[in-house]
């Protein structure tokens, strides 16, 4: 801890603001995320359990991107079609290039 103050120091210590600001402030809420085979290499292709997982926490509700699709339209997509997407990431992802079309 640093002790080198140009403006006078207070004398209060840790255990009292730990104490003050513990009755005011909230309680720090801890999130919770889920982790996937972190064995294999940070940049292997994803998962469909990945893919999943990102749809189910996308926003609905919000604007949909250059191409006007929504985020609706992405977490229904039947079996198939998630399948299909999630083959686009990992081209995209293993050739570093995003499709012109």
């Amino acid at each position: 801890m640093l002790n080198r103050c140009t403006l006078p120091c207070n004398e209060i210590e840790e255990p009292e603001w730990l104490k003050f600001y513990g009755k005011i402030l909230p309680a720090r809420q801890l999130h919770h995320t889920r982790m996937y085979d972190v064995t294999r290499p940070i940049d292997g292709e994803f998962t469909i359990d990945e893919l999943c997982l990102a749809l189910k926490q996308s926003n609905i509700n919000k604007a949909g991107g250059p191409d006007g699709t929504s985020n609706e339209i992405y977490k229904n997509l039947p079996p198939c079609g998630t399948l299909y997407l999630l083959a686009v990431f990992n081209e995209i992802w293993s050739k570093e290039m995003v499709p012109q079309d």
